[in-house]
């Protein structure tokens, strides 16, 4: 993630805590929010209402609890399916290597034969001809 979009997100993220808590002490609603980027190297980002933190820390917590086992797994699976696009795309790589060796084999081979016929076509030809120049 670059600085900038982590200058952003954190500009952002400010702006929408303060917002959120305005809305919150405004409405006096509970209010939670949460937010984790895929490719983030930080926890997820939270926000809890100054209400709901007095009225239930321990709720709040186990949302923090399963957000960030939520979000862990997401991670986690997202690295996964990188890490087997890449595999596969290696295994593709080592594939084509093989086949692209295999086909300069078979050229190779093709030549050689091919050089073989014409050594024996030239052969037959010159026997071909002193045979007929011995009949006459």
């Amino acid at each position: 993630m670059s600085s900038k979009f982590q200058a952003y997100s954190l500009d952002f993220l400010t702006i929408f805590a303060l917002q959120a808590e305005a809305i919150s002490e405004e409405t006096g609603c509970w209010l939670y929010l949460a937010s984790q980027h895929p490719y983030a190297l930080t926890p997820f980002t939270h926000f809890a209402s100054k209400r709901l933190r007095l009225e239930a820390a321990p709720e709040v917590a186990e949302c923090h609890k399963v957000f960030g086992s939520t979000m862990s797994a997401l991670l986690r699976a997202s690295k996964r399916s990188r890490v087997d696009v890449e595999k596969a795309r290696s295994i593709a790589e080592d594939k084509l290597a093989d086949a692209e060796a295999h086909v300069a084999a078979v050229e190779s081979d093709l030549a050689r034969a091919q050089s073989e016929i014409e050594a024996r076509d030239r052969l037959i030809a010159s026997l071909l001809s002193r045979s007929g120049s011995t009949d006459e």
